[in-house]
């Protein structure tokens, strides 16, 4: 494995010195204004720095994995950004899993459960993207 960029090293410890800086300072806050839980505003502030935490332990474990860690949290990010997309647009709750999963006419049981007359022919797309992937994957390896 390479080591990475030495720029990238300095953001990641800048970063991490930036979290732990606003963690002392909502545990701070936390135990003297808030103790019991009554200040939306702390509560809300360490919810946030917590999700920041999150993200930035995904990020740094996607840089560690390379290419495929970063293509893996891209799959995942843009995923979740689809299914917020097909939640606020006028689509019924059923049919969240057959816009999101190929699965209406391969798996037929699970389809059955899922998926409520709507086959619409994802997999090719779908198959398109993962060989594009793989053949990516293996030539970055040369």
């Amino acid at each position: 494995m390479t080591m990475p960029h030495p720029d990238l090293v300095a953001v990641l410890a800048g970063l991490l010195c930036v979290l732990v800086v606003a963690s002392a300072i909502g545990y701070v806050l936390e135990r003297r204004l808030s103790p019991d839980g009554s200040h939306a505003v702390i509560e809300n502030l360490n919810h946030r720095i917590r999700a920041w935490w999150v993200m930035i332990v995904l990020m740094g474990l996607a840089l560690i994995g390379g290419k495929a860690g970063v293509t893996l949290l891209f799959a995942f990010c843009s995923f979740a950004a689809f299914r917020e997309f097909i939640t606020l647009t006028t689509t019924h709750r059923a049919d969240h899993w057959a816009l999101a999963v190929p699965i209406a006419r391969t798996h037929s049981t699970i389809a059955a459960l899922f998926v409520t007359q709507n086959a619409y022919p994802r997999e090719a797309l779908t198959e398109a993207i993962l060989r594009f992937i793989e053949e990516d994957l293996a030539t970055s390896g040369k």
